[in-house]
């Protein structure tokens, strides 16, 4: 149930309903907090993925005829960026 980005309001009623848990004021801002935290920590692990994903997709073609241009719009496309941002990307992992 925490593992999942689902609303506090969702979670305490799961807890309630599903757990025969009374939801007491202190308990209710306890689990508050504990949803947002895992909020958080669930949007910075996507974050990370997201950008070890492009990272790997700048790198892995770098071993193959492509150019950076041709790349920036595969990354554009895989993860939904504009392709200028894509080539910010493709520019901070380019090795030549």
């Amino acid at each position: 149930m925490f593992s999942e980005p689902l609303p506090p309001a969702e979670k305490k009623k799961t807890l309630q309903d599903e757990f025969d848990i009374n939801m007491s004021r202190a308990f209710k801002t306890e689990v508050s907090e504990m949803c947002n935290l895992s909020q958080v920590v669930w949007e910075k692990s996507m974050e990370k993925g997201r950008e070890e994903g492009i990272q790997a997709l700048v790198l892995s073609p770098q071993k193959f005829p492509k150019s950076q241009a041709l790349v920036s719009k595969e990354v554009a496309e895989q993860f939904g960026l504009t392709l200028e941002v894509a080539a910010k990307s493709v520019q901070q992992y380019w090795k030549s």
